[in-house]
């Protein structure tokens, strides 16, 4: 899976700088540099000494910004995620239709003799259970068991429907 962009190629922002001032929970005053559109602190691990903006006419760190951005980046990637996840979901049921799963499904079944492969039961398997989703469309016959519904909802949660 692709990696997720990072705040700043979402933001698309070109950081328009300038120092802010904020209070720390000391009460001491601490100067920074703040975007005017994104609110985003800029050179993060870095302070300014008050000898870099002495004497120069300094506004306050603007949090309702820097909130709005992060609202928004928290939506963003949200969106980002739930498409991310309707794509694999596409893909797995496509996969679930091919002619190819339909041939390993049949093998992993002949395998069990038809009989679940989770320890202590011997109902009838009518599902196969993928143990991991990383070669989804090339699994291993180790990546997968045959299940009969009853086990293979348990390992699920519950969450499985009887159609």
């Amino acid at each position: 899976m692709d990696r997720y962009p990072s705040p700043d190629e979402l933001l698309g922002c070109d950081h328009e700088i300038h120092v802010v001032k904020f209070q720390d929970s000391m009460g001491r005053w601490l100067f920074r540099k703040q975007c005017k559109k994104c609110g985003r602190m800029v050179e993060s691990g870095r302070f300014l000494s008050y000898s870099e903006v002495q004497n120069k006419n300094v506004p306050l760190r603007d949090t309702d910004l820097e909130k709005r951005t992060r609202n928004w980046l928290k939506n963003r990637y949200e969106e980002l995620r739930l498409a991310r996840m309707a794509e694999w979901r596409r893909d797995y049921e496509n996969h679930l239709l091919s002619p190819g799963w339909k041939s390993l499904r049949k093998l992993i079944l002949n395998r069990s003799g038809g009989v679940c492969e989770r320890e202590g039961c011997d109902r009838m398997a009518v599902h196969i259970h993928h143990l991991t989703y990383e070669r989804l469309g090339r699994e291993d016959l180790s990546d997968l068991l045959a299940l009969c519904f009853d086990c293979h909802n348990e390992i699920h949660g519950g969450k499985l429907d009887h159609g």
